[in-house]
């Protein structure tokens, strides 16, 4: 069977040989699998040995696997399309072969067929939203379908909550005579209630005019007047060309009808002037416009998706620097199409005084690679005293913080999203890639080669803000290009020569003459920049404690922004950078350019909630249908005190370190590097916080390490070798990874939870804090938890999670801190997850939000993929191997 083969045709074809050739059933499976190629032969070896053996299993998972399943068949059947220009006989047969998969799959009996065909038609005549509900549980019988119908129906009403309109109640009605003294009037319901007890309306009443069509005051009333009919207070004003009758509404029932008016699907969101247009045709209060105006100002979603930005604040220049390569800009191009030679990635370099650029091909874009031609680049002008560039990954590493810090250069780095601090690169980044664009149309795999003549075609021409070329300012001559090669050949001149000394001299006269003339041409174009930037700037400021929303890309693609938050404002830093406090994301801080932020309008109500409350954010699989995540969001809300970024502290088991009578392990500390004190310091003070450790007077003593993590920071460490070498070793067994991987592996919803600091979340018995006892600069200290490091922890830690899922080992796991619950069906799924959450809660432990992901279809678990039947190794896990080049040689 190839990839092009019609797998059904092919199966009926296997069967139809099967049958001639009297082959026996129970060899068909075996007879089957050699033939098999692609996702047919995967989900034949998914399957577990005794079920492959079957054929009508084997053929009824691979139909399942490539979308063939009956339910398939039937959306191709009411999809099935007369095509003028195909036989119809073809056709007719095609027809019939969808219908019999459809209806006759598994021999069923004519009532079976007769209940397929209802269960059909019944899933086509659900509302959208039931049909997508309904349809995840995949019902195959009559009885199965209405259940589903009844629970989506069920969970429904229960989002709905208070949206569902009261039932209408009986209204008292005010009466009249025509004639006469009016009766005392008490009707008009809770509405006129509210309309006569309302401070706000006491004017309007003062102004009526009529009352149930009795003339309170003489004829003629000036619009607008107000009237009162059966008990309600109306107002009389004329709109668009006529008169019309609103309805006065009190204050407490003013937000209603703005919700109504504004924030309903049927209204749309629009602006406040449309919004006014809307209700002012049916209703009126005093100051209704305003307050439409303010309500529109503060919709929360209006202002996550207004498309429109504040006017930007005024541009501040830099400053103009004189001296060559004292100021360069640094930045990566890429991935670009790999070359001949391997290269996917460019490194720029430009200086900020002469414009001069470099551009370097790179296989890789990491700190080493920009570090190593950093040195070449500094062997050829010096070093800089100062490297601009964004918050990319290189640039950020701990290898390039070193290097600066080494050889005095200042780092100076974008704010996130903002670019046009560094618009000198990011503008050449453009010439570059358009002229390689034009320049190897013909191989594209060339552009590495092809790069040194890019370069001289843009260093021999002036810079629009120096109005030199940078090879000029540099060298303090003009390069000899190809022009001048043909211009010397058709004059058949010989060059003048000069010696060494009428160079040098005539060189510093040149480069004497230019540098004002440079100054002179960059301060007219900043201000000219300036001049063009600020024409539509306005200044803005915000104040600590501000609320705000920034315009951050929301997903992978740098162009998808949207408007985020509202986040607090923590401190001004220059005269356009913040600090903003932003929980829920990975940086609990984050500077931002004023550019990207605007402010945010709420009600008392929503900042007093956003004063008390901070959302917990948990990933789930963005293709579940919205009631599944509504209930998820509702279990996340239920167990805030379990996703927590604090360490919990359990009471289920302590951890104790057994070593022999008399034996103390006294380590002098290693030496630690100036730089990294502060580093130290502060963990030691967030530990402090955190309960995990206390002052010390132990005799044991173990050293500490700093060890740098993948993003450049410092992870503290203890070394407790000597300690472990003493100690009891525990035997308790850890579970085999292959056994977890199978249990996960037909499971169609998966859940991860990652325990928040795991270790620190078990208390130390009293004899053991004072063997874990280390020293640091500041003061000598032990632990109070399980530190990492100690050969028992795992164990400890695992005998623990056993105990606590002992009674859930059906649908949940863990290997150490690593939980995971799994299921294959959705209504399995939830209540197994709220039990495992409860279990955490009962045992005083907490999960990192950040880390969790639930109800996923494929997990990342233990270092390999899972879920939809499948089991294969992380892309990252692997991706050595595929990037690693062909062996060309026997030692290689």
């Amino acid at each position: 069977m190839t990839a092009d083969d019609d797998v059904e045709a092919f199966l009926q074809v296997f069967e139809n040989t099967a049958h001639r050739e009297s082959w026996p059933e129970e060899e068909w499976a075996r007879a089957l699998a050699p033939l098999l190629t692609g996702e047919a032969k995967r989900a034949y070896f998914s399957l577990p040995l005794a079920v492959a053996e079957e054929y009508y299993e084997v053929k009824r998972e691979i139909l399942a696997r490539l979308g063939l399943s009956p339910i398939c068949a039937a959306q191709q059947f009411h999809e099935w399309e007369f095509k003028p220009r195909v036989p119809a006989r073809a056709q007719a047969a095609e027809l019939n072969r969808i219908a019999q998969h459809w209806l006759l799959e598994g021999n069923p009996t004519a009532a079976q067929v007769a209940e397929r065909v209802v269960v059909d038609r019944l899933l086509r005549a659900l509302p959208r939203a039931h049909r997508q509900a309904v349809g995840m549980r995949n019902p195959t019988t009559t009885q199965e379908l209405v259940e589903a119908i009844e629970l989506a129906d069920a969970v429904h009403h229960r989002e709905a909550g208070d949206r569902v309109p009261p039932f209408p109640r009986r209204v008292v009605q005010e009466r009249r005579p025509l004639e006469g003294t009016p009766r005392p009037a008490t009707g008009g319901g809770s509405f006129a209630k509210e309309q006569r007890e309302d401070d706000r309306l006491k004017h309007c009443w003062t102004q009526v005019r009529v009352v149930d069509g009795k003339d309170v005051l003489p004829w003629p009333h000036t619009l607008p007047y107000f009237v009162v009919e059966k008990g309600l207070l109306y107002c009389v004003a004329q709109r668009r060309g006529e008169e019309k009758k609103l309805l006065v509404v009190p204050r407490g029932k003013t937000e209603a009808v703005l919700e109504l008016a504004h924030s309903h699907p049927m209204a749309g969101h629009l602006g406040a002037a449309n919004t006014t247009q809307r209700i002012r045709d049916r209703f009126h209060w005093p100051g209704m416009e305003a307050e439409v105006r303010g309500f529109c100002q503060a919709c929360p979603t209006c202002q996550v998706t207004s498309p429109r930005t504040p006017p930007p604040s005024p541009l501040i220049p830099l400053p103009i620097i004189e001296v060559p390569f004292e100021r360069i800009g640094m930045d990566i191009i890429g991935p670009l199409p790999r070359s001949a030679r391997g290269h996917e990635h460019i490194l720029v370099i430009v200086d900020y005084a002469t414009r001069y650029p470099e551009a370097v091909p790179l296989r890789k874009a990491t700190a080493k690679s920009i570090a190593q031609e950093l040195f070449l680049l500094a062997s050829r002008v010096g070093l800089p005293s100062e490297i601009l560039t964004d918050q990319g990954t290189p640039f950020m590493s701990r290898l390039m913080v070193d290097l600066c810090r080494l050889l005095r250069v200042k780092q100076l780095r974008t704010t996130v999203y903002h670019p046009q601090t560094d618009g000198l690169v990011e503008r050449f980044n453009q010439t570059l890639k358009q002229m390689l664009r034009r320049v190897t149309a013909e191989d594209k795999r060339d552009w590495d080669l092809l790069l040194p003549y890019v370069l001289f075609g843009i260093r021999e021409v002036p810079q629009a803000s120096t109005g030199f070329t940078p090879f000029e300012l540099l060298f303090g001559r003009q390069p000899r290009g190809l022009l001048d090669v043909a211009r010397e050949a058709w004059e058949q001149q010989p060059a003048p020569h000069r010696t060494v000394i009428e160079h040098v001299r005539q060189m510093r006269e040149r480069i004497d003459r230019v540098m004002p003339l440079v100054q002179e041409h960059l301060s007219k174009a900043q201000q000219a920049q300036q001049r063009h930037c600020n024409w539509a700037a306005q200044p803005r400021e915000f104040q600590p404690g501000d609320r705000v929303m920034v315009l951050v890309p929301s997903s992978a693609c740098k162009f998808l922004a949207a408007w985020q938050g509202p986040y607090t404002v923590v401190e001004k830093i220059g005269p356009v950078m913040y600090r903003l406090r932003q929980p829920g994301r990975r940086q609990a801080e984050q500077l931002y350019h004023i550019n990207l932020l605007k402010k945010w309008v709420g009600t008392r109500d929503q900042v007093a909630a956003l004063s008390l409350t901070e959302p917990v954010v948990v990933d789930v699989d963005p293709h579940l249908a919205a009631a599944q995540k509504a209930e998820l969001q509702h279990l996340v809300s239920q167990f805030q005190d379990v996703f927590s970024s604090q360490p919990g502290q359990t009471n289920v088991v302590h951890h104790d370190i057994k070593t022999p009578t008399g034996v103390i392990v006294r380590q002098r500390p290693y030496r630690v590097p100036e730089a990294r004190r502060q580093a130290i310091e502060e963990e030691i003070q967030q530990m402090l916080k955190l309960g995990v450790i206390e002052p010390s007077r132990s005799p044991w003593s173990s050293p500490i390490v700093m060890v740098p993590k993948p993003d450049g920071t410092l992870r503290f460490c203890n070394d407790f070798r000597r300690l472990n070498e003493v100690s009891e070793f525990d035997g308790y067994p850890m579970p085999r990874v292959d056994e977890l991987l199978d249990r996960l592996g037909r499971a169609r919803y998966i859940s991860t939870l990652d325990l928040t600091k795991g270790y620190w979340q078990v208390p130390l018995t009293a004899s053991a804090k004072p063997k874990t006892a280390f020293s640091t600069p500041s003061g000598h200290w032990q632990y109070r938890t399980l530190p990492f490091g100690l050969h028992g922890a795992p164990a400890t830690f695992q005998r623990m999670m056993d105990i606590i899922l002992r009674p859930h080992q059906a649908y949940a796991a863990a290997y150490i801190d690593d939980v995971v619950v799994h299921s294959e069906a959705w209504d399995e799924h939830l209540d197994p997850l709220r039990r495992v959450l409860s279990e955490l809660r009962r045992a005083g432990l907490t999960a990192n939000p950040r880390k969790c992901h639930l109800a996923l279809s494929e997990a990342k678990y233990l270092g390999f993929q899972v879920g939809r039947g499948l089991i294969r190794p992380q892309e990252k896990k692997v991706e050595a191997i595929h990037s690693a080049p062909r062996p060309a040689t026997k030692t290689q």
